[in-house]
C-alpha cells in the first residue's frame, strides 16, 4: 500500500471547533481517534456526534436482546472516548435505530446534526466515506456534505472497513495522512471498549458484526487518512 503525504492537524483544520460525526458507536474511535486525541491535547473545541444507537449490530443473540445493547454500546463508546480524553459533555448521541438513517432522509438528518452541534463553532466536520459499505455510513456523508455547505465548514471524510480502506491507499494522491504515534496507546485503548464488536462479549450470533483483524491492523497504525470533500 502507498503512504499519503503527511499533514498537520492546523491542515484539517485550521480554527474553530472539529466536529466527528460517527454512524455507530466505535466508527468514531475506529477512524479518528487519533484525531480526537491530538487535537484534544491541542486544546482545541472537539464535538462528537452518533447518529445511531448501534443496536443491530448482532440482531439474533440471545444473550444480548436489542435494548441491551444499545446499553452496552453507548457504555463502550463513553469509555472509550474517555480512553482519548474527550470532555464527556462534548459527546452527542441522537439515538436514531441502528440500520435506519436513510429513513431519516438526508435535509432531516443534516437539520439534526446542525441541532446537535449548535453553541459550537464549527469549521471542520469529519464524516464516514460516502465508499463505506454500510448504508448507515452513506447516508452520514451526505447529509454532513449538505450540513458542510450550510456552515461554510470543511468536510474530511474517513473510511472504516478494511477494503475501503485499502482502496483509498491506492490512490494516495486524493488523501492526506495525520500521524498519530503520540497518542496511539490511547486510540489502541479506546478501540479494546468495544468489546461487543471484537467479538468477545457477544458469541452466540454467527451473523453479528465483529471487526475483522484487517480492519483492527488498518485502525492500529500510527496514522489515520482522511479525504477533503467539501
Amino acid at each position: 500500500m502507498s503512504v499519503p503525504p503527511a499533514v498537520e492537524l492546523a491542515t484539517l483544520a485550521p480554527d474553530g471547533a472539529l466536529a466527528v460525526i460517527a454512524p455507530h458507536p466505535d466508527d468514531e474511535t475506529l477512524g479518528c481517534g487519533g484525531l480526537i486525541a491530538t487535537a484534544v491535547d491541542a486544546g482545541r473545541d472537539v464535538v462528537v456526534v452518533v447518529v445511531t444507537d448501534g443496536g443491530a449490530s448482532h440482531p439474533t443473540s440471545t444473550r444480548l436482546s436489542r435494548a441491551d445493547l444499545v446499553r452496552v454500546r453507548d457504555q463502550e463508546l463513553r469509555q472509550g472516548l474517555s480512553s482519548l480524553g474527550l470532555d464527556p459533555r462534548k459527546l452527542r448521541t441522537l439515538g436514531i435505530p441502528d440500520g435506519g438513517v436513510e429513513m431519516i432522509g438526508e435535509t432531516v438528518l443534516a437539520e439534526r446534526l446542525g441541532e446537535a452541534l449548535a453553541g459550537s463553532t464549527v469549521r471542520s466536520l469529519f464524516a464516514t466515506s460516502v465508499e463505506d459499505p454500510h448504508p448507515d455510513h452513506r447516508a452520514v456523508c451526505r447529509a454532513a456534505t449538505t450540513l458542510a455547505q450550510r456552515l461554510d465548514a470543511a468536510l474530511w471524510t474517513y473510511p472504516v472497513r478494511a477494503h475501503v480502506i485499502a482502496d483509498h491507499l491506492s490512490r494516495p494522491q486524493a488523501l492526506v495522512r495525520l500521524a498519530i504515534g503520540p497518542v496511539l496507546g490511547r486510540k489502541q485503548a479506546a478501540i479494546a471498549c468495544h468489546a461487543s464488536q471484537l467479538g468477545g462479549l457477544v458469541d452466540d450470533d454467527l451473523a453479528g458484526f465483529t471487526l475483522t483483524p484487517d480492519d483492527l491492523s488498518l485502525h492500529t497504525a500510527p496514522y489515520e487518512v482522511f479525504r477533503r470533500s467539501a
